[in-house]
């Protein structure tokens, strides 16, 4: 019983083996076998673990204690290390968006002062979706960074947060589509299927990120790589179809004087949009990478 309860509470309190044998001063073989029931810890020592357990010596003695789940004060990554290259990938994303959104707000000033005439009405409102799109990932990378910091950002947080950025390019999408409809179209005006595919991807792949970072890891870590391995390949063909795309912006601003300077803010947005996304892969992938080895570590403890 003292055995099931001190392994049970530790867990409950998120403490390692070997943060709990740093707090009561003793080695880790020490708490292993107190958890297999090899040894019992004698009355101070067990004063101290009340102590640590913030419970009574009493409970600690007593009944078996029910185990409580508190995922939500568990780290994602729990190195130094780790942390800081998650904290650079959340910078990375927050300024890729950010940086999108105001570029996508330029257009916004550039159709009231004449510069962009044709299509202005579809121009004005595609900015105004893109825009507020890019600007809600980036609050959502925002969000993530700032955990990230602070060292508060849990496995369910992470999955809310990645599994949102998803959703948002999915709404993008739509949006795109009753709005700009060359833009995610063939030539001849009919859906191309890896439109049809990568938003079907976005809708249903936070649903996989989702159960293994939120319903406690239910989900095979082969999933998030495989999820991870889907967004590379999208990235590769928006890459690739990047050159139809400049057709198409030659084809629709063709007021004189200005084709050379939205281009090159288009090339822009392209590699803003790369980075972004490329850093939103690299933080699905660290992320599912660490929780998998905790939930390994915990089930050879």
């Amino acid at each position: 019983m003292l055995n099931e309860n001190i392994r049970t509470i530790r867990k409950s309190k998120g403490l390692s083996q070997e943060e709990l044998a740093i707090e009561l001063n003793v080695v880790r073989q020490t708490i292993s076998k107190w958890e297999q029931g090899l040894s019992v810890p004698d009355a101070d020592m067990l004063i101290s673990i009340s102590e640590v357990f913030e419970i009574p010596v009493s409970a600690l003695l007593g009944e078996t204690v029910v185990e409580t789940k508190l995922d939500a004060k568990e780290p994602v990554l729990v190195t130094s290390t780790s942390l800081l290259i998650q904290a650079a990938l959340y910078a990375a994303g927050c300024m890729s968006y950010l940086l999108i959104c105001l570029l996508f707000a330029g257009f916004l000033f550039l159709i009231p002062l004449g510069i962009i005439q044709e299509m202005s009405e579809r121009i004005t409102a595609y900015s105004i979706g893109m825009a507020g799109g890019n600007f809600i990932q980036f609050l959502f990378m925002a969000a993530g960074l700032c955990y990230c910091v602070q060292n508060r950002l849990s496995s369910r947080r992470a999955g809310w947060i990645m599994s949102l950025c998803l959703w948002t390019k999915a709404a993008v999408m739509t949006a795109a589509f009753a709005i700009a409809a060359p833009m995610v179209t063939k030539g001849n005006g009919t859906l191309a299927w890896s439109s049809v595919f990568i938003f079907l991807f976005y809708c249903i792949a936070p649903f996989v990120i989702l159960g293994f970072f939120y319903m406690n890891k239910s989900i095979n870590v082969m999933l998030i790589y495989g999820t991870a391995c889907i967004l590379a390949v999208i990235i590769l063909h928006q890459c690739s179809s990047y050159a139809q795309y400049i057709g198409y912006v030659m084809r629709t601003f063709t007021s004189a004087g200005i084709e050379e300077e939205l281009l090159s803010a288009d090339h822009i947005m392209n590699l803003l949009k790369i980075i972004g996304d490329l850093a939103y892969m690299l933080l699905l992938v660290l992320q599912a990478r660490v929780l998998h080895k905790e939930q390994i570590t915990l089930l050879q403890q």
